[in-house]
């Protein structure tokens, strides 16, 4: 009997309990394994506990949380080649200000591999997740 290959694994870390439960749900639809997690430091432990392919975050948390933690995955040998979706409701052409602003990428961290409005679309999400981690072989559900 043939197992079935291993999906690729997906860390969601949004605080908002509604938008966590959506992208989840989006995720597994379109046939991944998702872990989901609310706060910044249960994100860093997740990621080195499940060495996900993708990590998604919200970067509106409380005190600036999700630039730290980008941070933190950035500069960890382990985490840093991990591709990293940004979600915010901020547009993105003022999210970058803001981080050249802060001096961001002063710091060595690099710019974020995909940046999505929230709430994002479906369809989106999903062909963002696949062209990230290049899985490409199983048609979108949304599509």
């Amino acid at each position: 009997m043939k197992s079935q290959p291993a999906q690729p694994h997906v860390l969601v870390i949004d605080e908002d309990d509604n938008m966590r439960f959506f992208l989840i749900n989006v995720l597994k639809t379109a046939g991944f394994e998702v872990t989901g997690v609310g706060k910044g430091s249960e994100g860093l432990q997740a990621a080195k506990k499940k060495s996900p392919a993708i990590i998604i975050l919200n970067v509106i948390m409380p005190d600036e949380e999700a630039l730290f933690l980008y941070g933190c995955f950035k500069q960890d040998a382990h985490l840093k080649h991990i591709p990293v979706i940004m979600l915010s409701g901020i547009d993105p052409k003022t999210f970058f200000h803001y981080q050249k602003y802060q001096g961001v990428q002063d710091h060595g961290i690099p710019y974020p591999d995909a940046y999505l409005e929230n709430p994002p679309e479906a369809e989106e999400l999903v062909n963002t997740v696949r062209r990230l981690i290049g899985k490409k072989e199983t048609p979108c559900p949304f599509e």
